[in-house]
Order: structure tokens, then C-alpha cells, then sequence
């Protein structure tokens, strides 16, 4: 994903640096002025101890008044609506694909574990076939907020859409008071 990542940048004629490291220790060059991380990404982080470290890292990564964007699956969201299998189809090219998404929540672990099955096709020959799993822990705001607090950042907003299984979060790297 990373070579295909900086291919695109190539083609399109921009200068990225595009790098990959564990988001729980990566030390940058440079502090940003903002930090991204969407699509539930915090959800692979199973343990308290690495979403501390992430935070922890994030906040170091941000130069003072910078802004952490990031959304995280929502226990409350799977714990009021459940899950049901789904089906997703698509098409590219000369090819076609279909996901069947098989989930399931335990109440109790408060983990979301994803079954995918993949069926890719080309004129109704078969290219490709593979399941995957995915495992993901959910949050509640206030786990959240508390691992925020504890890595010193400021909460500016918890933002929840609607019928989403994610709330989306800003908060803020305040900027160091003179001594």
C-alpha cells in the first residue's frame, strides 16, 4: 500500500513524503500542525497501554496549537443497533467484486470482529477468492476523553453522525505556557 501510495504521488506530479511506521512510537523530523487518523484505525489498538502510547505519540508528533483528528468505533453505536451481514459489490475495469461482511459483537469484550469473504471476478471466471478478519475494540466517549486528558490534549469536539458506528473527535495540542 505504501509503494502504491508513493506510485500516485509520482503520477500526479506531488512531492510527498510518505512514510510507515507504528503510530504508538514513530518520532518525525518536525512537529505537524495536524495529525489525522479515520476509518477506525484506533479500533486495531486492543490494549489501554497502546492507545496510551499512540496518544502519547501523537501529542509529541504536534506542534503547539495543533489539532489530533480521529474517529474511533462506537461501543454505544453497536451496543444499541447491533450487526447484521451485508453485502458489498463492485466494479472496476473489467473486474467485479463482492464482499460479504459477517459480523459479530460481543457485548461483554466490547471487540467488533469482522468476516470478510471476497469473491473477485472477471466475465464469470473466477480471479481470486479470500476471507479476512478483522478484530477491533470499541470505545465509549468517556474512555476516550480520559485517554485524551491523560496525554494532555484539549478536547474541542465530539462529533457523532447520526446512525454511523464512528464518532469522530477534535482535540487540540494547547500551546506551552511561558515559564
Amino acid at each position: 500500500m505504501v509503494e502504491l501510495a508513493r506510485e500516485k504521488a509520482r503520477n500526479m506530479g506531488v512531492d510527498a513524503n510518505i512514510l510507515l511506521a507504528d503510530a504508538r512510537s514513530f518520532r518525525l523530523p518536525k512537529p505537524f500542525d495536524v495529525v489525522t487518523c479515520l476509518f477506525g484505525t484506533l479500533g486495531y489498538l486492543h490494549e489501554d497501554d497502546e492507545v496510551e502510547s499512540f496518544f502519547r505519540n501523537t501529542f509529541n508528533n504536534l506542534r503547539d496549537g495543533g489539532l489530533f483528528i480521529f474517529d474511533f468505533p462506537s461501543f454505544e453505536f453497536f451496543k444499541t443497533h447491533g450487526v447484521k451481514p451485508s453485502v458489498l459489490e463492485g466494479e472496476k475495469d473489467d473486474l467485479k467484486s463482492i464482499r460479504v461482511s459477517l459480523p459479530k459483537f460481543n457485548l461483554e469484550t466490547r471487540f467488533l470482529t469482522l468476516l470478510f469473504k471476497c469473491i473477485i471476478y472477471k466475465d464469470r471466471e473466477l480471479i481470486d477468492l479470500f476471507e479476512e478478519t478483522h478484530e477491533l475494540r470499541t470505545f465509549d466517549s468517556l474512555e476516550i476523553q480520559s485517554f485524551l486528558e491523560e496525554s494532555s490534549f484539549h478536547v474541542v469536539e465530539f462529533l457523532e453522525a447520526g446512525e454511523s458506528v464512528y464518532v469522530t473527535v477534535v482535540a487540540r495540542k494547547l500551546e506551552a505556557s511561558p515559564d
